[in-house]
């Protein structure tokens, strides 16, 4: 059994830096489109006031 645990443990590691590397590619992504989005309205007509 001892020698289970660390294997474990490197799994749950390898699992959370995969999820956190997901998130963060999620993240910039997110954050480039929408910046693409705000810029597209801004170039095409902005006079809503």
């Amino acid at each position: 059994m001892p020698q289970m645990a660390p294997t474990w443990w490197t799994i749950i590691m390898m699992l959370s830096i995969v999820t956190m590397i997901i998130t963060m590619t999620m993240v910039y992504f997110l954050f480039t489109y929408t910046n693409k989005i705000i810029k597209n309205n801004k170039t095409k007509k902005f006079d809503w006031k």
